[in-house]
């Protein structure tokens, strides 16, 4: 009777340790998702569209962004935040 009482026992406290295990992973899948959401909705806000040739180019987020054509339909330089992106289309 003692031996049951204590499997029963360690039952029991395996049973809470993964209970507690599964309430922890999910605060943290909440915590995640809203994070998640926080950020899309401040990176949704366009800051640049328009075409480079035949590529669509759109700038998305929360920095201001500055955008110059240096050659009409062949190239472009995108600078955020101090991050300068050039992008050039192939030679044809």
């Amino acid at each position: 009777q003692l031996l049951r009482a204590e499997e029963l026992a360690v039952a029991l406290l395996e049973q809470a340790k993964g209970e507690a295990e599964v309430s922890r992973l999910a605060e943290s899948y909440v915590a995640r998702a809203e994070a998640l959401a926080a950020v899309e909705s401040v990176s949704d806000y366009l800051r640049y569209a328009g075409t480079l040739g035949d590529v669509d180019v759109e700038v998305r987020g929360p920095d201001q962004v500055v955008v110059s054509v240096v050659e009409d339909g062949k190239e472009m330089i995108i600078v955020v935040r101090g991050t300068r992106i050039r992008i050039r289309l192939e030679k044809e």
